[in-house]
């Protein structure tokens, strides 16, 4: 009789239980515990796969995962940057077409049925609840030298920090949060010409402000924060473009 260890053989098998079949694929860890998987034709050698999978990052700017098998992916950075890794992603709340491939793919029936196969999988977990975007996400400690010169607000009511950009009018730049002076964050600030996250397919911002990070509401007189899952409200204009 053989004998399994749970810390090795027993959990391998449960993880690989638990893991989708339909590989070629894109796995998008958007924002914990919520996953994107896109699809890809199996047809495609891997060189193509790969240009896929790059085009679709540098325009989601998301981490993201090209996976060829259970043992074999490829992490490609927000800039493009791959490199392999020996095990391909898994788990989380999974979710499927809310990120476009730059590419309608043809409705070979390969491809169709592994779409149904998806659904029917995702289906099988018995995802439940919601998400909510946590407002600490993004803030990191403040230095002593940045309570000094950070604390307080402006004339016009704004933290300080935050300056108006010439171009888009919002305001961008590096501020304090509110709370006690010894628990002060600081939080990067970007203004709508900073929002980099495009869709693949439209070209168009996948939400109003940039994905996972802060950005200052002037009528509420707030810092907020953009969650990354917001990217899932994304619709695509009539006249779709492909993005280089």
């Amino acid at each position: 009789m053989t004998a399994f260890s749970r810390s090795s053989d027993t959990e391998a098998l449960i993880r690989r239980s638990t893991r989708f079949e339909g590989f070629p694929y894109l796995f998008t860890p958007m924002m914990a515990p919520l996953c994107h998987m896109l699809l890809l034709p199996a047809d495609r050698s891997e060189k193509a796969l790969q240009e896929m999978a790059e085009l679709q990052v540098l325009a989601n700017k998301l981490e993201t995962f090209l996976v060829f098998s259970h043992e074999r992916a490829i992490r490609y950075d927000i800039d493009g940057t791959p490199s392999p890794v020996a095990e391909a992603p898994c788990g989380g709340a999974l979710v499927t077409g809310k990120l476009r491939a730059a590419e309608e793919f043809p409705p070979m029936p390969e491809l169709l049925a592994r779409e149904e196969s998806l659904r029917e999988f995702i289906k099988s977990q018995h995802q439940t609840g919601y998400l909510v975007g946590s407002p600490q996400l993004g803030y990191r400690p403040a230095t002593a030298d940045q309570i000094s010169r950070l604390s307080g607000h402006g004339a016009d009511g704004v933290p300080v920090g935050l300056v108006r950009c010439g171009d888009c009018g919002a305001y961008r730049g590096e501020c304090l949060e509110s709370g006690s002076h010894s628990q002060r964050k600081i939080a990067r600030v970007y203004c709508q010409c900073e929002n980099h996250n495009r869709c693949a397919r439209c070209g168009n911002p996948l939400a109003a402000w940039r994905l996972y990070a802060h950005h200052y509401d002037e009528r509420e007189n707030k810092i907020l924060f953009q969650p990354t899952f917001s990217a899932m409200s994304h619709e695509c204009t009539e006249n779709l473009r492909r993005v280089h």
